[in-house]
């Protein structure tokens, strides 16, 4: 145990801004020469060479603070690249740590998950699964993991997934990507789901392809010139990002219907 946290100390060190190594470094030094005072010092005054040791233990505890302030776990840091939309930056600092198998499941996750924007659908699916083999249970994960299926055109598989993922989490998005992905498998209940779930949905991009499954299917009205344009962006950016699967080819068509209501209104 005492020989993993030094480990793990030096990692952190040699991390260290060289300020923080040299003050460090002199007090090691400090530790060491009141601890030779205590111990050679007459009676009389070895009291207060003790309370020197602990003094300077405590600036040490107060230097190895200090050091690591700007020390933040690759997980950390790659879910600030994530939200920041720099998915290349968060790809690089997770995937050393994904590459050992002690890597937890939320570490794996959010790697499946960079993947899968990336369009490495592969990848995303191999870590996703790595995910659920630790943490079989668990939302996250199973959306993922769902969301990955739905892109590489595994459908039903995708179904199963999202399913599984609204018995832990039941929002709207994840019921739109549940009715979605019975949408893209042909169930009928799909749009029984999709009518269900629209009033609630608050991103464009959902209520735009929910109204126009549903005006496909004789269900509603085209959705209107301003939602297109509002919620057109993501899927034919998802079209571009998965063309070379099922999925994204057929988005690739519903993106151009789409558009052409824009004409006939």
């Amino acid at each position: 145990m005492m020989g993993r946290i030094t480990i793990n100390l030096i990692k952190q060190i040699r991390q260290w801004d060289t300020p923080s190594k040299i003050a460090l470094g002199a007090g090691f030094i400090g530790v060491a020469l009141t601890m030779f005072l205590a111990a050679t010092t007459p009676p009389e005054t070895r009291t207060l060479a003790i309370v020197g040791v602990i003094g300077m233990i405590f600036v040490l505890q107060l230097i190895t603070l200090w050091g690591n302030r700007g020390l933040v776990k690759p997980f950390t840091a790659a879910q600030r690249f994530y939200l920041a939309g720099d998915l290349e930056k968060a790809r690089d600092v997770l995937a050393p740590v994904c590459e050992a198998a002690a890597a937890d499941f939320q570490e794996l996750t959010l790697l499946g998950n960079i993947y899968r924007q990336l369009g490495e659908l592969e990848k995303s699916e191999a870590l996703l699964q790595r995910a659920l083999d630790k943490e079989s249970e668990h939302f996250f994960p199973l959306y993922g993991f769902g969301l990955t299926l739905l892109a590489r055109g595994d459908y039903w598989g995708a179904v199963k997934a999202l399913r599984q993922a609204l018995t832990y989490k039941d929002t709207p998005p994840v019921r739109f990507d549940y009715a979605h992905a019975l949408y893209r498998a042909g169930d009928e209940t799909a749009l029984q789901q999709m009518q269900a779930v629209l009033p609630a949905l608050q991103e464009p991009y959902r209520e735009l392809m929910a109204r126009y499954i549903l005006y496909l299917s004789g269900q509603g009205a085209p959705p209107d010139a301003d939602l297109i344009h509002k919620g057109i962006v993501f899927w034919q950016a998802s079209a571009q990002r998965f063309a070379q699967t099922a999925y994204g080819q057929a988005l690739a068509g519903d993106v151009q219907q789409i558009l052409s209501l824009i004409e006939e209104a």
